[in-house]
This record gives C-alpha cells, sequence and structure tokens, in this order.
C-alpha cells in the first residue's frame, strides 16, 4: 500500500485537531487563499486549555504604548513553565473601520505573543 503524501495544508488542519481548535470556531479557511488561519479566539482558547498544561497561559500584561497618531500596544504573554513572548500591536483610524482602536491594537498584540510562544506556522487572521 503506497504512503499517502499529506500536504501542508492537511498537515495543519490535524494539528488544529489535535489541540482541540474548532474548525469556523478556532480556526478558519479564507477562500481567496484556501489557507487554514488560527483567530484570535482560538489563540485565546489554546493559551487556556492546552492540552499540555505548562503551555497554558499563566499571566497577560498589555501597556499603551501610544496613542497619537497610531494606538500602539505592548502585550506580554508568560505561560505556566515560565516561557513569555512579547507582542506590538497597532491601530489607526485611516485603517480600522472601529473606534475601539486600543482593544483591537491590544487584541493583535497579544495574539502576535501567543503565535510566538504556540509557533503554528500559520497566520492570525485579524479583525
Amino acid at each position: 500500500m503506497p504512503n499517502k503524501t499529506v500536504s501542508p495544508k492537511e498537515q495543519l488542519i490535524n494539528q488544529f485537531k489535535q489541540l482541540g481548535l474548532i474548525k469556523n470556531v478556532h480556526w478558519v479557511i479564507l477562500e481567496e487563499d484556501d489557507k487554514p488561519f488560527i483567530t484570535i479566539d482560538g489563540l485565546l482558547w489554546l493559551a487556556n486549555n492546552h492540552p499540555e498544561e505548562e503551555k497554558r497561559v499563566k499571566n497577560v500584561s498589555s501597556e499603551l504604548i501610544q496613542t497619537q497618531p497610531v494606538v500602539i500596544v505592548k502585550s506580554k504573554v508568560i505561560l505556566s513553565n515560565g516561557v513569555s513572548a512579547e507582542g506590538l500591536g497597532s491601530a489607526s483610524r485611516e485603517a480600522s473601520d472601529t473606534d475601539r482602536l486600543i482593544e483591537l491594537a491590544e487584541s493583535r498584540a497579544t495574539a502576535r505573543a501567543l503565535r510566538k510562544l504556540y509557533a503554528l506556522g500559520t497566520p492570525v487572521e485579524e479583525n
């Protein structure tokens, strides 16, 4: 019986499933790219429910760095095992259709820190 080659897309989907991530809740396939993207909600779910307890989040802190002309937030995420990462997120009135720029920048910063920690090999679908 020949070995079936698994595409990178299928490998990533299998990894998401093994981690307990649910399609269209924690990850999506964007039609224009036909690639799986983890959602911010998926990253946050993983941070709190990772199968390995030492890889669950212990602390998240955020700091407002700048408010004009662009909002910039820095977030730091620390896992239970002591490993940490930081991420920067930005948001501007010109590029966003929301007035909640601080929240948007903070979500982006936290997502970027989590991406560094979990290194899933996929971008985050940012709103």
